[in-house]
């Protein structure tokens, strides 16, 4: 039996750089569509790096950014703990996006491999 493999292709890379910073703008919309935005600090504390091993594949993607955030997701601050009462609102802005975002990476990725091995593989059996 004799496996041929034709039009094998460079896989096109999903650009995890610009993926990073479209996370980061919905973010920042959601700061901004729910009027959160006081001194603008928090909307310019997002960052994203994305760290490659060899050939530029990237391997890890960071985020930073002001950890405010999360008290506004959690509804706490001003002396208000997680489990105490309190009258103050959550403003969901962060994880529910972030979810979303990593599913449609992996969404990307997928379909970037399943591109990649539907038209990489051709064979034919010789006697």
């Amino acid at each position: 039996m004799d496996f041929s493999f034709l039009n094998i292709k460079e896989l096109e890379p999903v650009d995890l750089q610009k993926w990073a910073e479209i996370a980061i703008q919905k973010w920042q919309f959601n700061i901004v569509q729910k009027n959160l935005v006081y001194s603008g600090d928090l909307l310019r504390s997002f960052e994203a790096t994305v760290s490659g091993e060899a050939n530029g594949n990237a391997a890890l993607i960071n985020f930073a950014f002001n950890f405010y955030i999360r008290m506004l997701e959690m509804g706490v601050g001003k002396g208000v703990g997680i489990g105490a009462q309190s009258t103050r609102r959550r403003y969901p802005v962060f994880t529910r996006t972030f979810r979303a975002e990593v599913y449609r990476l992996s969404e990307l990725l997928a379909q970037m491999y399943a591109n990649h091995g539907a038209g990489a593989i051709a064979y034919s059996i010789m006697d």
